[in-house]
């Protein structure tokens, strides 16, 4: 049948426009199409196997016969028939599959047709006359009704014109009988009829199966509809759970894997949800807290319990805390710090109770405790070092002006016979220059540029030594309440520094802590050997190490916050300025501790007492020989020419009528350009150097420039301050001795004559 009628062609989408009826029908009969050319492939492969083999015997057969005609025509149906074979293994779009199909069964047909005709009535082989009635019924059923009809109709005149009207040369008129015309022409228009009425009997029933067929389609669309509908609301309640599950899960995950501890609370304070970080804050797991009334949580710190319980009462009233701080005492003990922040929780515009996030800071606390602590070091390092800076200036000038007070008494003592009535006084001036002395010591001390002793000391001497002294015996005088008791380690490792240092430290504590207890009490003086193995934090950070410890400790009135960070202040005192110190007798203590490269500690509680701990580095050396008296004689000149170089009238005196007196040949001059410039001219045995003269060169850069001129010159450093870099320099130039200013007479010959006999 035709496609044109009987089905529309296929569209090139099965998508659809337009409304839901003209959407069935074109889906029907795209479907019917389909099925159409699944039939027409069936015939085409049927019509394959079946035309093959007969195709095949007939070329033969006819080539045999030598009918070259017929074969030719019958090669030419092989041909198309095995093309047809060809294009059916080929992937095409539907129509032009159809189209294909249509087209190779109407060149059949023409052949075929041709071939009966030429054979049949043409060749006039009658024996062939019953290929005509498989004609008709295969142009129907290939072609449809309509081309069916038309290819009947034309091979029915075809074979009506060679039945009457034969070829004259090869067929009679009355080749026929004309009942056998009339009868063939009868049979063969009846089986026309027949494929007609049959193949339009075929439409009728397959219209009227599609037409019950779109009805089924419209049917099924609907229950598909609805269905669809059904699926979408499934798919969308699906998804909605799978969401909420995700959510969920994601909340979950959330909620177990935050470092910070989230917790819910009811209105009725108890804790109904507790993230699992808990446990890792303060080490109780969840189900130990959840259930349980806020205020029956003993890891809260008792005054932190009752702001929390103020600061919930805000959120139940609408506020939102941002940030509280809160202590916790952890399982194991441990103190932990923790940021807390809360908001109301809702439920249909209803407060239902709160949620809270607290957030662990513990070790940012401590970093920024640590880091207050260390700039509170900082600031006081660098407050002391700034005052010491005005002590050691402020100690240099007073050294200069003790010189005379200092120097020329010892001058004169030395040349006064023993009853002479000035010896008297001169004592007394020089005692007051000596204590003033130790006043700039003091002062020198404070600012580290006290000039170092470095010998092997034992601290309990140091401190049986000090219990003997007219000091302690004046301090116990004053106190006679206050009871010293030592426990001093017999064992106890030496140390290497100043005895007098180390004196005065002991002195300055034992006098704080005497002052300290005004109606009497106990002080211990006690002295170990120690060992650190790990940093330890106090009032100083101490490095690991063996040490020798000084611990005083008293039972009076102890030290506030306050006094522990500015006890070692110079200047600052609880005392009476000028009557009981100076002030600066602790100041005096941290700078002895840090010149011995030494550690303080201080323990107190008000009320209660105070403990002072110092730590000394040990050292296993052992004591030297013990320096000879000294005796005047061993030390008188013999001629030698000595230039004394300092830029102050009064040391370059003093220095000179020292050095006069003991034999020496002296030339004072007061720059070092001027040193310079006589040495050029003039041989000097020994050159006396003020290592800071100003303006001009100081110490360093004139011996500089004096050994440029004699590369063997020998000279002796002097200054009011401790061995610095540019002294260390000098010295290793060939200036072996330093002395400190103000001169004595000891100290000035010891140092010139063992310079001279040097080699």
């Amino acid at each position: 049948m035709s496609s044109t009628k009987i089905f529309p062609k296929k569209k090139a989408t099965r998508q659809t426009q337009g409304p839901p009826s003209q959407a069935v029908a074109e889906n029907a009969a795209t479907s019917s199409f389909d099925e159409e050319l699944r039939g027409l492939q069936y015939i085409m492969q049927a019509f394959f196997y079946i035309a093959l083999p007969v195709l095949i015997f007939f070329c033969g057969y006819n080539l045999f016969k030598a009918r070259f005609v017929e074969t030719v025509l019958v090669l030419s149906m092989l041909i198309l028939v095995l093309w047809l074979r060809k294009q059916m293994g080929r992937t095409l779009p539907p129509e032009n599959q159809y189209k294909l199909y249509q087209n190779l069964v109407r060149w059949f047909f023409l052949i075929f047709l041709i071939y009966i005709i030429y054979a049949a009535g043409w060749k006039t082989e009658l024996d062939r006359i019953q290929w005509f009635y498989i004609f008709p019924i295969v142009a129907f059923l290939c072609l449809g009704r309509k081309e069916g009809f038309y290819w009947a109709a034309l091979f029915l005149v075809s074979v009506g014109v060679l039945l009457f009207y034969p070829h004259p040369t090869t067929l009679s008129p009355e080749a026929f009988l004309l009942g056998f015309k009339f009868r063939f022409l009868l049979s063969f228009t009846l089986m026309c009829v027949v494929g007609y009425a049959g193949k339009y009997g075929v439409e009728i029933t397959y219209n009227r199966i599609v037409q019950r067929q779109e009805q089924l389609t419209e049917s099924e669309k609907k229950y598909r509809q609805a269905y669809e509908c059904l699926h979408q609301e499934m798919e969308a309640r699906q998804k909605a759970q799978q969401a909420l599950a995700e959510s969920e899960q994601r909340y979950r995950l959330h909620f177990e894997n935050i470092r910070d501890v989230v917790y819910s609370v009811d209105t009725d304070l108890i804790v109904r949800s507790i993230s699992p970080s808990v446990e890792r804050l303060l080490g109780y797991r969840p189900e130990e807290i959840i259930g349980r009334h806020i205020g029956d949580l003993n890891f809260i710190a008792p005054h932190c319990l009752r702001k929390g319980m103020s600061e919930v009462m805000r959120i139940f009233a609408g506020e939102i805390i941002d940030s509280s701080i809160y202590e916790y005492t952890a399982k194991d003990g441990a103190k932990k710090i923790g940021d807390v922040s809360g908001a109301p929780l809702f439920q249909e515009g209803k407060i239902i109770g709160l949620v809270s996030v607290a957030k662990d800071i513990t070790e940012r606390k401590q970093a920024e405790e640590e880091k207050q602590h260390l700039q509170e070091r900082l600031q006081r390092a660098q407050k002391m070092e700034a005052l010491g800076t005005l002590a050691g200036g402020v100690a240099h000038d007073l050294n200069n002006i003790l010189s005379g007070i200092v120097s020329y008494p010892d001058l004169l003592l030395a040349q006064l016979p023993e009853n002479s009535p000035l010896k008297k006084p001169l004592v007394v001036i020089q005692e007051s220059g000596i204590k003033a002395a130790a006043i700039v010591q003091d002062l020198l001390t404070l600012a580290r540029r006290a000039v170092p002793v470095s010998e092997v000391v034992d601290l309990n001497a140091v401190i049986s030594e000090y219990l003997k002294s007219p000091e302690y015996n004046s301090l116990k005088s004053l106190y006679p309440h206050v009871h010293v008791q030592t426990a001093l380690d017999v064992a106890l490792f030496h140390i290497i520094g100043s005895p007098a240092h180390l004196s005065s430290a002991v002195m300055n504590l034992v006098s704080n802590a005497t002052e300290a207890m005004p109606e009497g009490g106990d002080i211990r003086i006690s002295t170990q050997n120690i060992r650190i193995e790990n940093p330890m934090e106090g009032y100083e950070h101490l490095e690991p190490g063996d040490y020798v410890t000084l611990s005083i400790s008293d039972s009076g009135i102890g030290l506030s916050i306050e006094d522990r960070e500015r006890i070692f202040e110079p200047f600052y005192t609880k005392k009476v300025m000028g009557k009981s110190g100076t002030g600066l007798g602790m100041a005096v203590v941290w700078g002895t501790v840090k010149d011995h490269k030494g550690y303080i500690d201080i323990q107190s509680t008000e009320g209660r007492g105070t403990v002072f701990t110092l730590y000394f580095p040990a050292s296993r050396k052992m004591f030297t020989k013990e320096k000879p008296s000294f005796s005047i004689a061993q030390y008188q000149g013999k001629g030698e020419s000595v230039l004394v170089v300092d830029d102050v009238d009064t040391q370059r005196e003093i220095a000179a009528a020292i050095l006069s007196y003991l034999g020496y040949a002296v030339t004072g001059l007061s720059s070092g350009e001027a040193a310079v410039e006589y040495v050029t001219n003039h041989k000097v045995d020994l050159v006396i150097l003020d290592m800071i003269m100003e303006p001009g060169m100081d110490g360093l850069a004139t011996y500089e420039k004096l050994l440029e001129k004699n590369p063997r010159q020998k000279a002796v450093i002097a200054s009011g301050f401790s061995e610095t870099e540019r002294v260390k320099a000098a010295q290793r130039l060939g200036a072996k001795e330093y002395i400190q200013k103000p001169y004595t007479l000891e100290k000035l010959c010891v140092a010139v004559r063992k310079t001279l006999d040097e080699n």
